[in-house]
């Protein structure tokens, strides 16, 4: 049985349509088949952890975890329970106009160089997931209303995830990623259990680790202690709610994992460097959290990373 060859154009509504994002969700009872494809798809985990079987070789994939599929290569996903992924697919001309520059950022040849794909998986930051998140909104979006020049729109948020990418991805061995997962089930737990007492010895046990081994651990991968993590994660929810609920300062507080109003405000303060009540009165605009609301060798160019003759 031969392998299903998937086609840009079974993505597209024209011919000159050549690039396009969306969120994929695969679900545990579903066969995902060996197929392959006619242009380049840049898939990002979004959620979730499996085997990647690619070209017969199979790398396990993590959460924030990025690969590049050229054409031709077949693959699929298997032992997954339930795996999201930004997917954004691409003909490869349409690179040519930006190559000179893509060359010029560090991440471009350590992100599609064939040499050390499999000895170094590429992972990007919390923060850029989300702004791809949002590019594939608009880019689906797009897609839905095609209004007139929609086909350069989804070019120009291609070229912009691309960059983020480039900018922002960093590499770990097969070890680090595998040690790096670990703090998967931690992040979601801290995110939803901020109203509550969260210890180091709780969040280890999240982990699976001693609290020395976790805070190693978390420091080196995330840059940041765990208790600074929390204090910074449950500022930035506070922020939101100033901005946008009509809650007391104190039941912010409250609401945020600190049962003192009084060191709540000391914390805003020395984060922020203003008072709750203070930036509540800023103009923040309207609250907007698209993506998440909803279910050869190019000619001329001197790298190596594109196959398409």
């Amino acid at each position: 049985m031969r392998d299903m060859i998937l086609k840009l154009a079974d993505y597209t509504k024209v011919s000159t349509h050549q690039a396009f994002a969306c969120k994929v969700i695969h679900y545990a009872d579903e066969e995902i088949l060996f197929h392959e494809h006619d242009f380049f798809e840049l898939a990002v985990v979004y959620k979730g952890d499996g085997l990647h079987i690619l070209d017969g070789v199979s790398i396990p994939i993590y959460p924030n975890e990025l690969f590049l599929i050229s054409p031709g290569q077949r693959h699929c996903y298997k032992n997954f329970s339930q795996l999201v992924l930004l997917n954004f697919i691409f003909n490869s001309a349409i690179l040519v106009p930006y190559l000179e520059e893509l060359e010029k950022i560090n991440g471009f040849q350590t992100f599609f160089s064939k040499k050390n794909w499999l000895e170094q998986m590429h992972f990007i930051d919390e923060l850029t997931m989300s702004k791809l998140d949002n590019i594939v909104f608009q880019s689906t979006e797009e897609q839905i209303n095609s209004r007139a020049g929609f086909p350069v729109m989804q070019v120009i948020l291609l070229v912009e995830a691309l960059v983020l990418i480039l900018r922002k991805c960093f590499c770990l061995s097969a070890n680090e990623a595998a040690a790096s997962n670990k703090l998967a089930p931690v992040l979601n737990h801290i995110e939803n259990n901020l109203q509550s007492k969260l210890t180091l010895k709780n969040l280890a046990i999240v982990a699976g680790m001693s609290v020395p081994n976790f805070c190693r651990l978390f420091k080196k991968r995330m840059k940041i202690s765990p208790i600074q993590y929390l204090l910074e994660l449950r500022i930035k929810k506070a922020k939101a709610l100033l901005a946008y609920s009509s809650l007391s300062v104190a039941d912010i507080a409250s609401k945020t994992g600190f049962n003192d109003a009084n060191y709540f405000s000391k914390q805003f303060v020395q984060i922020t460097g203003i008072q709750p009540r203070i930036y509540r009165k800023q103009n923040h605009g309207i609250l907007h959290t698209p993506g998440r609301d909803s279910k050869v060798k190019i000619k001329g160019a001197s790298s190596n990373w594109l196959s398409i003759e």
